[in-house]
C-alpha cells in the first residue's frame, strides 16, 4: 500500500517538513517563479506521474505552468510532457503518465510564467492587448490553485534528498562554481593552471539577438586577453523560454593564472523569472571542472597580481574629460581595456589615443570595434591590443552627461569598476621604455606658434620667424556652424599685414562632440618670413565653458603651427 507525502514550494523555495513517503507532490509556484524537490531512487524503478498543467497558445507563452524530471548528474532532462501531447492542449489539462527511471538522484520541477510579468510589446496598445487576449480572458486566478505535480514510486525505493544536494555534488566536482545566480550579480573567482589542461565549462545564461545579458566568461590574466565566452551563437537552448541559453562545452588552457566571471543584470535570473525558467535553474551561473585525473594541473588563486598599468582611468563619472600622456622610447605593443556607452550613433562615454605632435588619431573606441559589455546594450567594451610606434601619445577618455560610474540611468556593465580606460604593456618588463607625463606641459618641439585653451571673448596673436621656405603643419580648433565660424584663426604677413592663411568652414571637418566643433589639420607651404599667427573667440562655447558637447581634443582649442614631420 502507498503512503502520500506532500511537498510544498513557494516562489521563495519555503520547503515544508519532509517524512517518510513514496509520493512527493508540487503545488504550483507564483507566476515567474519555481518549485522543486530533490529525490533519490534506491533502485531501477517505474514511476507514476500525474497532475495538472496550464497552456495557453504557444507553448511558454502566457499563463504556462508545466512539470519537468532532470537527471542530477548528467543535468540532462529525462522526462517532460512530449509536445505532441502538448499540441493538443490549450488551457489547464490533467495528464497522467508512467516513467522508467534508473536508480540515482532526481530533480523534480514545476515552472510557471505568466503575461503580466514578461511583456514584450512595444507600446500601451500591445500592452492592452496582451492583457485583454483571449488566452489572458480564459485563464482565471483560481485556476493556478489546480496546478500540481505528483510523482508516485513503490514503497521504499523514494527517498527525498536536502535541496542543496545537486549544487554541492557539482561545487564538490568543481574547482569554480557560480550557481543559483541572482539578479545583479557581478562573481569572480581565481585558478591557475599549472600545465596544459582540458577544462570542462556548464552553465546557463539569458541571451537574445544575438547578445548575452547573464553570462560567464575566462580571462587569460598572465596573457591579458579573454579566451572564452558565453556566445548565443555557441550555444544551445536551455529549455523554457527561448532567451535561456545552455552551455557544456570545453577549452583548453595553457598554463598561466586565470579569472573566471559570471555576471548578471537586473532580471530573469534564479531570484526571479520573467519567462518561463530553464530546464536547469539551479545551474544558472557556470561551474568549471577537469577530469579527476587532471586535478592536480589546477590550483586555487587566493590572490590574482595583476600587471601594473601604464594608464588607468577607472570608475569614470559624469560629464569628465581625462588625459594623460605617454612617451614610447621604441615601438610597442599595448594591451586596452576600455569601457564606454553606446549613443544613437555613435560613442557618447569612449576612449581614444592621439599623436601628441600631429594630433592625429591612433586608435578610438567605436561601436564597430567594441563588443556588449554586459547590461544595457548601449553598454560597449574594447579590449584588445595595438601596437604604436616609438612617439609621443595622449590618451583622452571622456564622458557624455549620462550613465557613468554610480550614475547608471539603465543596467550598468559587468565590469562597471573598469568604466573608462587601461593600458598595460604586453611585456612588463619594458617598463623603462615608457614615461608619462601631463598633457597639459607638453609642447611638441616642433612647434612654431601656439596658441590654445582660449577662453570666450580672446583675440590673441604670436609672431614667428622661419628662416627657409617651409611645409606646415596648420591645426586648429573652432567653432562654426552654417557655413560661418564664430571662433577662428589666421597667419599674416608680420610685414605687410597680408593675410597668408585663414580658416574657412567649408575647409574645416567636424572635431567630435557637438556639430558646431570644427577642425583644421593640413598642410600649407610658407616662404622664409615673419609671420603673425592669430585666434579669436566670440562670448560663448569656448574652452573652459563649453555650451554643449566639447572637442574631442579639447585641451588644443586654438591653433598651433608645427613643423611639417618628414
Amino acid at each position: 500500500m502507498k503512503r502520500i507525502f506532500f511537498l510544498l514550494i513557494f516562489l521563495l523555495f519555503s520547503f515544508g517538513a519532509v517524512i517518510d513517503a513514496q509520493s512527493i507532490k508540487l503545488n504550483q509556484p507564483d507566476e515567474g517563479g519555481l518549485a522543486y524537490v530533490c529525490f533519490e531512487l534506491t533502485e531501477d524503478t517505474e514511476v507514476t506521474i500525474n497532475g495538472v498543467g496550464a497552456k495557453f497558445g504557444k507553448r511558454y507563452s502566457e499563463p504556462t505552468f508545466l512539470p519537468w524530471i532532470l537527471k542530477t548528474t548528467s543535468r540532462e532532462l529525462v522526462w517532460e510532457i512530449p509536445d505532441s501531447e502538448l499540441e493538443k492542449r490549450d488551457g489547464v489539462f490533467e495528464f497522467s503518465t508512467n516513467k522508467e527511471l534508473k536508480a540515482g538522484k532526481y530533480e523534480l520541477y514545476l515552472g510557471g510564467a505568466s503575461f503580466n510579468l514578461f511583456f514584450n510589446g512595444s507600446d500601451f496598445r500591445s500592452l492592452m492587448g496582451e492583457i485583454f487576449s483571449d488566452e489572458n480572458r480564459r485563464f482565471k486566478k483560481r485556476d493556478k490553485s489546480k496546478i500540481y505535480i505528483e510523482l508516485e514510486a513503490d514503497e521504499g525505493l523514494l527517498k527525498v534528498l536536502d535541496d542543496q544536494t545537486p549544487v554541492k555534488e557539482l561545487t564538490e566536482k568543481s574547482f569554480v562554481s557560480f550557481t543559483k545566480v541572482k539578479d545583479y550579480e557581478s562573481l569572480e573567482q581565481g585558478f591557475s593552471v599549472k600545465s596544459e589542461v582540458r577544462v570542462k565549462i556548464y552553465g546557463n545564461g539569458e541571451g537574445r539577438d544575438n547578445k548575452m545579458f547573464d553570462l560567464g566568461s575566462i580571462y587569460d590574466q598572465t596573457n591579458m586577453k579573454e579566451v572564452w565566452a558565453m556566445e548565443q551563437s555557441k550555444s544551445e537552448h536551455g529549455g523554457g523560454a527561448k532567451k535561456n541559453r545552455r552551455f557544456n562545452t570545453s577549452v583548453v588552457l595553457k598554463p598561466g593564472d586565470y579569472r573566471a566571471y559570471y555576471f548578471s543584470d537586473d532580471s530573469h535570473s534564479f531570484q526571479e523569472w520573467n519567462e518561463f525558467p530553464p530546464y536547469d535553474p539551479l545551474m544558472w551561473g557556470m561551474i568549471l571542472s577537469v577530469d579527476p585525473q587532471d586535478k592536480d594541473k589546477i590550483k586555487p588563486l587566493e590572490e590574482l597580481v595583476e600587471a601594473e598599468p601604464i594608464i588607468e582611468f577607472k570608475k569614470v563619472w559624469d560629464d569628465e574629460f581625462i588625459t594623460k600622456g605617454i612617451r614610447l622610447e621604441k615601438d610597442t605593443q599595448l594591451k586596452i581595456f576600455c569601457l564606454g556607452e553606446a549613443g544613437h550613433q555613435d560613442m557618447a562615454d569612449y576612449g581614444w589615443i592621439y599623436n601628441a605632435d600631429t594630433r592625429e588619431r591612433v586608435w578610438e573606441m567605436s561601436t564597430k570595434n567594441s563588443v556588449p559589455g554586459g547590461g544595457a546594450s548601449k553598454n560597449r567594451k574594447f579590449e584588445g591590443v595595438i601596437t604604436l610606434r616609438k612617439g609621443n601619445y595622449i590618451v583622452a577618455y571622456k564622458t557624455d552627461d549620462s550613465h557613468s560610474y554610480e550614475d547608471w540611468n539603465d543596467t550598468p556593465p559587468f565590469r562597471k569598476e573598469m568604466w573608462g580606460i587601461t593600458i598595460w604593456a604586453i611585456n612588463p618588463g619594458e617598463k623603462s621604455q615608457f614615461t608619462v607625463f601631463n598633457p597639459s606641459d607638453y609642447r611638441n618641439e616642433k612647434a612654431l606658434a601656439q596658441i590654445i585653451r582660449v577662453r570666450d571673448d580672446r583675440k590673441y596673436s604670436e609672431i614667428f620667424t622661419i628662416d627657409q621656405d617651409l611645409d606646415v603643419r596648420i591645426y586648429a580648433l573652432g567653432e562654426g556652424q552654417g557655413n560661418e565660424l564664430y571662433d577662428y584663426g589666421w597667419i599674416e604677413n608680420a610685414e605687410s599685414g597680408e593675410d597668408i592663411w585663414r580658416m574657412r568652414y567649408k575647409e574645416t571637418t567636424h572635431a567630435g562632440g557637438a556639430d558646431k566643433n570644427r577642425k583644421f589639420n593640413d598642410v600649407i607651404r610658407l616662404k622664409k618670413g615673419k609671420y603673425r599667427l592669430h585666434y579669436r573667440t566670440d562670448d560663448s562655447h569656448a574652452y573652459g565653458d563649453w555650451n554643449t558637447r566639447p572637442p574631442d581634443d579639447e585641451e588644443s582649442y586654438g591653433i598651433t603651427v608645427y613643423k611639417e614631420q618628414k
